[in-house]
Parts: structure tokens; C-alpha cells; sequence
């Protein structure tokens, strides 16, 4: 959907409209800012999805893993993070700045996790446990940033908007860091 509005913004947006040229021009570039934008968060969460998922079946043999079909959505995600990331350091948007690092870290680990020369024992595991927690993440975020915005609308005004953005990653955050320590000495990796 994100690459539909890409290409026709103003097709999806306004089908039925005339569209003055100067209206248009902003309404195609605003759309194309976010379209990028939610494409991000899109493969952001795919990919922490089905690397987990990958992770799960693959255990310590990292072959499955090193697939043309896993590795370039990866790295699609880190060309538009960093894409994003210039535009939200011209246009001082802190929203596409911090979900640009996220997503630049995020494919950056991935790619790291892929390649590393040796895995610990039992590192699947923890590597399956940080992504599925990052997924949920982005399903949380994506459920108040949109969906519960309308329900407490009174509540975050202003720039206190965005907070239903960024706190389910914080609290994924800290979930993952406490999970990860966990099961790290239960399954005794080093």
C-alpha cells in the first residue's frame, strides 16, 4: 500500500478530485515522506518476523539465513532507513529520525547475526527472542500510533503525540534487555 501511494498519491488519496498544481505538489511530496516513511515500518516488521521465524528453523546453521529472498529486504530496509534518516536530519522531523536509527540498527544486527563468524550456543534462541519482541513492537506501536491516537486524542496533544509512538519501543526495549538476561543464564550462553 505504501508503494501504491508512492506512485499515484494523489490517484489514492483524492480519486475523485481536482486537484489544483500547487496543492498537488505538496500532497505528492507529504505523501511520498510518509509512504517512505511507512514502508520502513513495514519491512521493519516483516523482517524481524521472518528472520525470527528463519532463526527458529535454523538454529546454528546460518545458511537459510544468507538467501537473497531474507537478505535483500534487509537491505532494502537499511537503504530507506538511511534515506529517511537524511530527510528527517533536513526537515528536523525527530518521529522519521528515531524510526530511521531503529531501522538502520535493526538491519544492521540482522546482517551482523547473519555473518558472524561463530555463534554461541544456544544464540538462536536469543536472536528469535529479541525479534519477535521487536515485531510486537512494531505491532504495538502501529496499533497506538494510529488506532489509539483517535482514543486519547485529549490526551496527547502537541508534541506529547509522540508518545504513543515511541513508548511501546521503549517498553520492548527494556522487556527484551530483561528476557534476553534471563534466558541467557538459563540456557547458559556465554
Amino acid at each position: 500500500m505504501s508503494i501504491m501511494v508512492y506512485i499515484d498519491p494523489i490517484g489514492i488519496r483524492f480519486p475523485n478530485r481536482e486537484v489544483d498544481p500547487k496543492a498537488a505538489s505538496d500532497i505528492i511530496e507529504k505523501s511520498r515522506h510518509l509512504s517512505t516513511f511507512l514502508l520502513m515500518l513495514s519491512l521493519l516488521v516483516f523482517n524481524n518476523v521472518r528472520h525470527s521465524i528463519l532463526v527458529l528453523k535454523a538454529k546454528s546453521d546460518r545458511q537459510q539465513l544468507k538467501g537473497i529472498g531474507h537478505m535483500l529486504p534487509i537491505g532494502l530496509m537499511l537503504l530507506i532507513g538511511i534515506t529517511v534518516g537524511i530527510s528527517a536530519l533536513s526537515s528536523a522531523n525527530i518521529l522519521f529520525l528515531i524510526f530511521a536509527g531503529v531501522s538502520i540498527l535493526s538491519a544492521s544486527s540482522l546482517f551482523y547475526y547473519i555473518f558472524k563468524s561463530e555463534l554461541k550456543k544456544n544464540e538462536w534462541l536469543l536472536e528469535h527472542l529479541g525479534n519477535i519482541i521487536g515485531s510486537g513492537i512494531g505491532a504495538y506501536t502501529a496499533f497506538f500510533a494510529f488506532g489509539g491516537r483517535r482514543f486519547l486524542a485529549e490526551v496527547f496533544t502537541g508534541q506529547m503525540q509522540i508518545i504513543p509512538w515511541v513508548l511501546p519501543t521503549l517498553i520492548g526495549i527494556i522487556a527484551t534487555y530483561h528476557l534476553t538476561k534471563k534466558y541467557r543464564q538459563k540456557y547458559r550462553v556465554a
